[in-house]
């Protein structure tokens, strides 16, 4: 069993930043609130990464059952359309639509993880994705994408203890996923579809059973 932590990069995040772009919500957004100031360009994001559990089975001495379900990809991407600045004396901020798409991808499933002739495991994993996303403070939606991860682990140190560390590589794979969005609950902005193409790297704690 392992317990994996992770950044990912592409993904339903990549497709609103996308959007966000098309639509001119990719202004610089300023803040001045007694002399400190800030900036920040958007479309923004906050990802929180990946957390994942996976679980190991030995059927021989090159494969295994492999088992992983946890976080995914969790973010909140944000566009902001500049019309105009409003200055207070010792405050001001810029003023204009500010978007907020939110989302967490949920994966459930199993596959096989194999031994290569070096420490190296490759893995192949069907998946079930769940992402539920709201935008701004509109009701949460569910979308679910069949799909599957390819997996590469490599550990660092010997494999001896029974507690170690791995490197993870991931690669997600699945179809395009609805994600609609209205233009009326996000101050003109609208998407209907966001990509589920995502590849990610972390380390895992990883508990061995030793014999």
């Amino acid at each position: 069993m392992s317990v994996s932590a992770g950044i990912g990069f592409g993904g339903p995040s990549a497709s609103i930043k996308n959007q966000m772009n098309k639509q001119h919500f990719n202004d610089k957004g300023s803040f001045n609130f007694f002399g400190w100031t800030s900036t920040t360009k958007y479309p923004d994001g906050a990802s929180e990464g990946s957390l994942l559990f996976r679980f190991s089975k030995k059927i021989n001495k090159l494969k295994s059952l492999y088992f992983i379900v946890g976080q995914a990809d969790k973010n909140e991407v944000t566009g902001f359309k500049d019309e105009g600045y409003v200055n207070l004396i010792l405050f001001g901020s810029s003023v204009g639509p500010l978007p907020k798409v939110r989302y967490t991808v949920f994966q459930i499933g199993g596959g096989y993880l194999y031994q290569t002739s070096s420490r190296m495991k490759l893995g192949v994993v069907p998946s079930l994705f769940i992402v539920p996303y709201s935008a701004n403070d509109s009701a949460k939606h569910t979308s679910f994408a069949p799909g599957a991860s390819f997996t590469a682990r490599i550990p660092l140190g010997k494999e001896r203890r029974q507690l170690g560390f791995d490197l993870l590589f991931d690669a997600n794979i699945a179809p395009p996923i609805n994600m609609k969005v209205n233009e009326k609950t996000t101050e003109g902005f609208h998407m209907n579809k966001a990509n589920m193409m995502q590849i990610s790297t972390g380390i895992a704690l990883t508990f061995r059973k030793l014999k």
